[in-house]
């Protein structure tokens, strides 16, 4: 009797314990179902001050698909480190950029599963900003799958690989918001001008015209019927002021009926709003400027980012308390440009500014 009882407590014993081991691995590893694998790529779009004009890195696809199409640098994330560290490696193996010591925010995730004709790969894309005074940006040397590596003016841009000219526009449309947006820019910029500016910015307006002649050449090499490009031709030549949202042609108006040509070109004007923190970002004139510039060059930025052109002495009146505060330090030396005088240095003092737009902002 005693050995039966045993016997029942063993068995009900063993059978209290596989049913604990079966809440903790409920299937054994052979009837799991499969991990789907699924290729994780980054891309960047790397911007800076060239001239007083915005460009972007781009690479040059040694192997296909897409051999000898510029694209954005990038590829795929490895099995052992972080998406961050991904794009870092990428950008260094690819431009010999070394980005660490810059700003690099992930923007957007693109998932479309026929994005890339290799098969459903995911990219994950990233936004990177370069001092115009930065000398490791000149230094590009182009290796691994890229055959070269260069700046272009994001106004005359070749036609880009993949996905990346929804990647580039919603780095520039993500870019421009941070300016836009900036407590900074308001104090600068006249509030009429401003608040024009953002709503042309949220209509996509904004980007396209950073875009015009890269964005006229698409539209005209889609276009069927031809007569339809003397339509698009005034559009984009007006585009100045931009049309209220019932006055944009419609992708019926503009396109052929081929979806890819109606993805292509709607997708232009995909923007990407700021999603971080603010007090996790440095300033936008602190990641494009140079260290020391001039107020005409500051000015000029402001310009190029408003598609607009400020009055010199407005302008001056309007960043004098800047000045008088030292968030814009007077370095005491000057620099040529042209034929006028020699022009002020200065440099941006971002924890000055930060406290005079909190003052500001309390008053």
């Amino acid at each position: 009797m005693l050995a039966r009882i045993k016997t029942v407590c063993c068995c009900q014993f063993n059978l209290a314990y596989s049913v604990n081991i079966w809440h903790l691995h409920p299937m054994r590893s052979s009837d799991a179902p499969p991990i789907p694998t699924r290729p994780v790529a980054v891309d960047i779009a790397t911007f800076r001050l060239v001239g007083g004009r915005l460009h972007i890195l781009l690479v040059k696809r040694k192997y296909p698909p897409f051999q000898g199409q510029w694209v954005l640098p990038g590829g795929f994330v490895g099995s052992d480190e972080t998406v961050s560290a991904a794009a870092t490696r990428e950008m260094i193996e690819e431009t010999g950029f070394d980005i660490r010591h810059l700003h690099l925010e992930q923007m957007k995730v693109y998932s479309e599963p026929k994005r890339d004709p290799r098969g459903p790969i995911i990219s994950i894309s990233f936004l990177a900003v370069v001092p115009g005074d930065d000398p490791k940006a000149e230094q590009l040397q182009a290796n691994t799958d890229a055959a070269d590596a260069r700046w272009f003016d994001i106004e005359d841009l070749p036609n880009l690989g993949f996905d990346h000219d929804k990647i580039a526009t919603a780095g520039i449309g993500r870019l421009l918001r941070r300016v836009l947006e900036d407590p900074l820019t308001r104090r600068i910029i006249p509030p009429p001008l401003l608040r024009a500016r953002i709503d042309d910015l949220a209509r996509g307006g904004a980007v396209a015209r950073h875009f015009q002649r890269r964005m006229q050449r698409i539209m005209e090499a889609t276009i069927d019927p031809p007569q339809s490009r003397d339509f698009v031709r005034g559009f984009m030549q007006t585009s100045s002021e931009s049309p209220a949202p019932d006055q944009m042609p419609s992708d019926e108006d503009l396109l052929d009926e081929s979806a890819d040509s109606k993805e292509r070109i709607g997708r232009l004007y995909e923007l990407m709003a700021a999603d971080s923190k603010p007090a996790e970002r440095p300033h936008p004139l602190a990641m494009l400027l140079p260290k020391t510039f001039t107020l005409p060059e500051l000015r000029q930025f402001f310009e190029l980012m408003l598609d607009e052109t400020i009055d010199r002495g407005n302008f001056r009146r309007r960043i004098s308390e800047l000045i008088a505060f030292g968030a814009l330090d007077d370095l005491g030396e000057t620099k040529s440009e042209g034929r006028g005088r020699p022009a002020e240095l200065y440099r941006l003092d971002s924890n000055r500014l930060r406290r005079f737009l909190d003052t500001d902002d309390k008053k």
